[in-house]
């Protein structure tokens, strides 16, 4: 088994603790980067990606993910929030 049990129940049970912080500031447009910061998650999805790859793992996701935060970090967005991406994964 590639996870866990314990460590996929546990990440479960976080993301409720995550969509509480997060879901008020999405919807104030509040992307400041107090907690979090675009280029330092650029970084850190690129390890990712690095490792997944050294492992024989397909790194297809987190490579579509490091673009769009770099997409982010190149239009002046590298210290504010990875929230700060919603704006351009919304459908017009």
């Amino acid at each position: 088994m590639f996870l866990h049990d314990g460590h996929l129940s546990s990440t479960a049970a976080s993301l409720p603790g995550f969509q509480a912080f997060y879901a008020p500031r999405i919807t104030a447009g509040d992307h400041r980067g107090d907690v979090d910061r675009l280029a330092m998650a650029l970084a850190s999805i690129e390890h990712v990606r690095h490792t997944a790859e050294a492992s024989g793992v397909d790194g297809a996701l987190p490579a579509v993910l490091a673009e769009a935060f770099r997409r982010g970090v190149e239009a002046g967005g590298g210290a504010a929030s990875v929230t700060s991406l919603v704006g351009r994964f919304r459908m017009a």
